[in-house]
């Protein structure tokens, strides 16, 4: 994964995921791109019905305006990055 196709100025917007094919998803698409891992069926609902997404965005952005009073109450610890792991 490479934050590199993520300009750094959109880094503390939103989460991001970016996939062995280099596209970008952020903020709800995000959790989506990560539901997929473990459940595709679950994350193709997710994308095809409209007011799940809604859902998943409206609960996301609750969440990330109050990243700072979160993040304060957990500990730094050392970034841990795992690079890519490509089956075939």
């Amino acid at each position: 994964m490479t934050a590199a196709k993520v300009p750094e100025a959109e880094w503390p917007e939103s989460m991001h995921v970016v996939g062995v094919d280099g596209r970008v998803a952020s903020a709800g698409d995000a959790v989506i791109a990560l539901t997929a891992l473990s459940s595709p069926w679950k994350a193709r609902v997710q994308r095809l019905v409209p007011p799940m997404r809604h859902k998943i965005d409206r609960e996301y952005r609750q969440l990330a305006d109050r990243r700072g009073e979160l993040s304060a109450k957990v500990p730094d610890a050392e970034l841990v990055v795992d690079p890519p792991t490509v089956f075939g």
